[in-house]
């Protein structure tokens, strides 16, 4: 599989410069305010995997999202990267991600695919899981 596209919350622009290919909310014209269930909606709707250092308000958006899925609509999502609220922390716990990544048995695609959940620790740990339930009617996983 190709690159997968991945927004960037406006909390955590600096990654564009770290990660060639993650693109921020005004690469995808959306503005630094956008709330976050439009984040989520626009995410669910392009393809696109959110990073992030507010886990909790979009862990939630997300939840609140899958459970508006009708059976002729899926409100598939795309994974969630949540990262270390400081810029300083943030770099050094992002050091050798993808590898990190790797190691645990997964690459970005696999988390786009299968709507996972990655947060990279202040240490620089990384852990994948899945907590979102998938849409009732969903058959993207399959």
């Amino acid at each position: 599989m190709g690159l997968r596209q991945v927004l960037v919350d406006h909390d955590v622009s600096d990654l564009e410069r770290m990660f060639p290919g993650w693109k921020g909310l005004q690469h995808y014209e959306l503005r630094t305010d956008t709330a976050d269930k439009d984040i989520v909606t626009y995410a669910c709707a392009n393809g696109l995997t959110i990073v992030t250092a507010n886990g909790p308000d979009f862990q939630a958006a997300i939840r609140t999202h899958i459970k508006l899925t009708k059976k002729s609509e899926c409100f598939r999502l795309f994974g969630l990267i949540v990262v270390p609220n400081q810029a300083a922390v943030r770099t050094s716990a992002l050091k050798d991600f993808y590898r990190k990544l790797k190691a645990l048995g997964y690459s970005l695609a696999k988390v786009n695919n299968n709507n996972l959940l990655v947060k990279v620790m202040v240490n620089g740990r990384v852990t994948v899981s899945e907590p979102f339930k998938r849409c009732p009617h969903c058959t993207h996983y399959d």
